[in-house]
C-alpha cells in the first residue's frame, strides 16, 4: 500500500503534509551529502549505508505519523499504480483530498533545497587545506593532485609538510584557532 498521510479533516492537511515531506526530503539530503563529504569525518564506505539507513530511519519515526513519509516518489507510485491495477480504481488518485501529487513533488523539492543548503552553507565553507597535515595523502590534499591544488599563503608550489605533529600540538593548535589559550592536557591511559 502507498503511504498515506494521517487522517483528520483540517483545511491545511495537504499543505502540512506538503511541508512535512519537503522537510524530511531535504533533512534526508543535508545528511545524505554530510555523511559522504570526504572533508568530514566521513564514516567510510562500510558505514555510510548504516548512517543513512540510520537517518531514514529517525525521518520515519519522526515524520511518518504526519504524512506517510515517502521520501521517495517511487515508494508512493508503485503502490497506488498496483492497487489501481488490482481494481480499487480511481479512489487511488483521488483519496485523502487529493493526496497522490504530495509524494511526487514534495521529495524531489525536499532533496534539492536540502543538498543546494549543504552546498552553499557548508560545502563551500570547508577550508581549502586541511588543519591536520594527516588529511593529506599521496595524491595531495583529500585525492586532489598537488598541481590542481589551492594554496591560499603562497606565490608557487608548497612543498610536501614531512612533520607528524603530536596529539597535544594539534591539541593546541585547535585551542588557538578556537580562540583559547592552549592548556596542557593530560594524556589517557591506555590499555597496553
Amino acid at each position: 500500500y502507498p503511504p498515506a498521510p494521517r487522517g483528520h479533516s483540517s483545511p491545511f492537511a495537504p499543505l502540512e503534509c506538503f511541508v512535512g515531506e519537503v522537510i524530511s526530503s531535504a533533512i534526508l539530503g543535508v545528511a545524505v551529502f554530510a555523511i559522504n563529504d570526504k572533508s568530514n569525518a566521513a564514516p567510510g564506505d562500510v558505514a555510510a549505508p548504516f548512517a543513512v539507513a540510520s537517518v531514514v530511519l529517525a525521518i520515519n519515526l519522526s515524520w511518518g505519523t504526519l504524512s506517510g513519509s515517502s521520501l521517495n516518489p517511487a515508494r508512493d507510485v508503485g503502490p497506488r499504480i498496483f492497487t489501481w491495477l488490482a481494481g480499487y480504481g480511481s479512489e487511488v488518485w483521488t483519496a485523502d483530498g487529493n493526496y497522490f501529487w504530495i509524494p511526487l513533488l514534495a521529495p524531489v523539492i525536499g532533496v534539492v533545497a536540502g543538498s543546494a543548503l549543504y552546498c552553499i552553507f557548508i560545502e563551500n565553507m570547508h577550508p581549502i587545506a586541511p588543519l591536520i597535515p594527516e588529511l593529506q595523502d599521496h595524491d595531495g590534499i583529500l585525492g586532489q593532485s598537488q598541481e590542481h591544488s589551492v594554496h591560499r599563503d603562497s606565490d608557487g608550489p608548497k612543498q610536501p609538510n614531512t612533520h607528524k605533529p603530536t596529539v597535544s600540538e594539534l591539541q593546541s593548535s585547535v585551542h588557538e584557532l578556537l580562540g583559547g589559550k592552549a592548556r596542557a592536557v593530560t594524556p589517557l591511559p591506555t590499555a597496553c
